[in-house]
């Protein structure tokens, strides 16, 4: 297909959004209801989820599921956790994850820099991942075309890369107060959601039904295939099931770019129980697909032949179908842009408010009694491009050479090193700030030496020999540790680190009255209450309540 069609058809898309998120901008008096509400929190699912998830079954089967499975274990089975996150985020103004984490422990200045930096190294390569998806479908949509057609060397990653920095400064990067609703991005991104089920479905009734004779007659023929029926048949007892849902339940959770949807721009506390329906049944829509694609795919081009990531539009243009390839296209560029937008704008309040903003203040650069509303938005826009200018640069560092799932399994575990101290502010009095902080840094430390580093140089000495031909520190087979996937590896030691040093810390260090004064509102709120308990009863010290 010609590359101008291709970006005529995205710019008219782009259009659009803009569009929809302009009038949710005038139009905003009116609170979103609860189905727009439920489609926000598809953010969760991006390019990963769009192409990557099919990739996956094409691997393993059904081992692409867990990543869903704990988005919808939590909001079935834990509402009262969810609860309980949004009423103290109300309680306590967060306008982010780090400024929530910062906040029960004693509104720790170095926790919030600390949780947003990770955030940021984290994040980075989930949006990378976004930019890696919609460039991939967009080469194999015009490979194709006829060398003129195609305009010569387009770099759709850096496209991708400036549009969405505009879109997230125009509509997320507006007002000065982080905790106002933006209720036009809101709508935009409800929209995205809405475009990229509908386009999934589509896809998958033309794969399922166009293609084939239908769910039956496809898992028929795999189960007679030697090559394929393994697919069919779930491996329960694999670690991947029990680590890929834990760390999915702590990415729902913790990932910036979810907490803002879900926590920060919620207005109505019943919007979250109807959602605790409404989303599960969005996630198994999409699920329902994911396996008849992949194995089509096999069955039509085999292992090795088309990168399975691509089957979304690769098998409507390997049947001639253009306009269902360009359709499928438009479904991944939707799924990656939303959460492109989202983490640029949740991302960049974080870096303003806990990292930049306070070293202005304490050198002197900036009057903290003063006016600084175009300083904050000065900043909060420059950070937008600087998070997308350095998730550029992560896309050109990992290359092509990792799945779609694989980047983001790493993301995931090193977002999921929020859990133990997110968790345990919530329930435990004990926790302090810090067994937080030195939980915090084992399990990103771990994360980077078992994953994040091996990825980065897979072919170095050291991954494959270990330290100085230390075989028992290699770091995919630490302490001689053998046999795990890497994910399921780094999830072990990361978080038993994190957890360890967690418990550890908190136990021996004492807690100041700041934290202490904070710890009831967080562990004795109560979903519904009208408001946080009564007096707070325990020692305090005459220098501490002087202080």
């Amino acid at each position: 297909m010609d590359a101008w069609l291709v970006l005529a058809v995205s710019g008219l898309y782009i259009a659009t959004l803009f569009a929809v998120a302009w009038l949710g901008e005038r139009r905003g008096g009116r609170p979103a209801g609860p189905f727009a509400y439920a489609l926000t929190l598809a953010v969760y699912n991006t390019v990963w989820s769009f192409y990557g998830s099919v990739g996956r079954a094409a691997a393993s089967g059904w081992d692409f599921l867990p990543i869903y499975l704990g988005p919808t274990l939590l909001l079935l089975l834990a509402m009262p956790v969810a609860q309980r996150v949004v009423r103290v985020a109300k309680a306590a103004n967060s306008t982010s994850i780090a400024d929530f984490l910062a906040a029960r422990y004693g509104r720790s200045q170095a926790l919030a820099a600390l949780v947003t930096v990770a955030a940021l190294v984290s994040v980075l390569p989930y949006i990378a991942l976004q930019l890696k998806g919609i460039s991939a479908s967009f080469d194999t949509l015009t490979a194709a075309a006829p060398p003129g057609a195609r305009g010569g060397q387009t770099d759709t990653a850096l496209a991708v890369t400036a549009l969405m920095a505009a879109f997230a400064v125009l509509f997320g990067v507006r007002h000065v107060h982080a905790s106002e609703h933006h209720r036009g991005l809101m709508r935009a991104i409800a929209f995205e959601s809405l475009v990229k089920l509908a386009v999934f479905i589509l896809v998958g009734l033309y794969v399922v039904y166009g293609l084939n004779d239908g769910f039956l007659g496809i898992y028929a023929r795999a189960a007679a295939d030697p090559a394929l029926s393994p697919l069919l048949v779930p491996d329960l007892t694999a670690p991947t099931w029990l680590t890929n849902t834990l760390i999915s339940v702590f990415a729902f959770l913790c990932l910036p770019q979810l907490f803002h949807v879900a926590v920060v721009e919620n207005e109505d506390p019943s919007h979250l129980r109807k959602a605790a329906w409404l989303y599960p049944g969005y996630l198994a829509v999409l699920s329902l697909f994911m396996l008849p694609v992949a194995l089509t795919g096999l069955a039509t081009f085999g292992r090795g032949g088309v990168d399975p990531d691509g089957y979304v539009v690769s098998l409507p243009l390997h049947a001639g179908d253009g306009w269902m390839a360009l359709l499928a296209f438009i479904g991944g560029f939707s799924a990656g842009t939303g959460m492109v937008i989202m983490a640029a704008v949740s991302l960049s309040t974080m870096l303003c408010n806990d990292v930049v903003l306070p070293a202005l203040i304490r050198a002197g650069a900036l009057d903290p009694a003063g006016d600084r509303t175009r300083a904050l938005l000065a900043i909060r826009r420059a950070a937008v491009a600087l998070i997308l200018g350095l998730a550029y640069g992560t896309y050109r560092l990992l290359g092509d050479g990792h799945a779609l799932t694989t980047i983001g399994l790493m993301s995931f575990v090193a977002v999921a090193q929020f859990g133990p101290p997110f968790l345990a502010g919530l329930y435990w009095r004990r926790a302090g700030r810090s067994g937080a902080l030195a939980g915090l840094v084992a399990g990103l430390l771990l994360w980077a030496y078992c994953l994040a580093l091996p990825a980065v140089s897979p072919g170095a000495a050291w991954v494959g020999a270990g330290p100085l031909g230390m075989g028992w520190l290699r770091p995919q087979a630490l302490f001689g540790l053998e046999g795990l996937d890497p994910i399921s590896h780094a999830v072990l030691w990361s978080l038993l680190a994190n957890g360890a040093c967690l418990l550890a810390f908190s136990r021996l260090a004492r807690q100041p009255v700041a934290e202490r004064e904070r710890v009831a509102a967080f562990i004795e709120a109560r979903p519904g209450a009208a408001g946080p308990p009564g007096a707070w009863r325990g020692l305090t010290r005459v220098a501490e309540l002087r202080a």
